[in-house]
């Protein structure tokens, strides 16, 4: 009987998708997706914005931890980001100093990484987009933006130019 119950946990855990080492090749794929976020770098905006974001990664490299800090507006944020191989898609928290949250989920459009709230509102018309664009090693751009329609228009509220430190 207990050599009966150890074999059909070996079988459970070898076929179950959270342990299964038939996943791995397909998440090794898709879980460096954001590889090009990871380092220190400095963020500027508009005309005076200026910030430091360190994105590293932790828990067994499978999770990306994000630490901003605007110290000109006494302002930290942190984000952990996740890749999800049953859904495909990468999933971010957020959280700040303003007592912000937002869930966000997403993948790449093309050759922008972009992840999207679900809606924020009753009516289910806003959402808030953040889009990785421009991608290249030493850089790129990032914008947040906001639709009160379902996504017909966006109205960008912040974009950062990224620059490695």
């Amino acid at each position: 009987m207990v050599a009966r119950a150890l074999l059909l946990l070996a079988a459970a855990i070898t076929l179950f998708p959270g342990h299964s080492s038939m996943l791995e090749p397909r998440i090794a794929d898709h879980a460096h997706a954001f590889d090009f976020w990871l380092g220190d770098w400095k963020l500027t905006w508009r005309d005076s914005g200026v910030a430091t974001n360190r994105i590293v990664r932790e828990m067994d490299d499978r999770v990306i931890a994000e630490h901003f800090h605007d110290p000109q507006a006494n302002y930290r944020g942190s984000s952990w980001s996740v890749y999800d191989s049953l859904s495909d898609r990468w999933h971010q928290t957020w959280v700040d100093t303003h007592g912000n949250y937002f869930a966000l989920s997403g993948a790449w459009k093309g050759d922008r990484m972009v992840l999207e709230t679900s809606p924020t509102d009753h009516d289910g018309l806003r959402f808030y987009r953040m889009v990785f664009r421009d991608i290249e090693w030493d850089g790129f751009w990032w914008e947040w933006s906001v639709t009160e329609d379902k996504g017909a228009s966006w109205t960008l509220k912040w974009r950062i130019r990224y620059a490695r430190m």
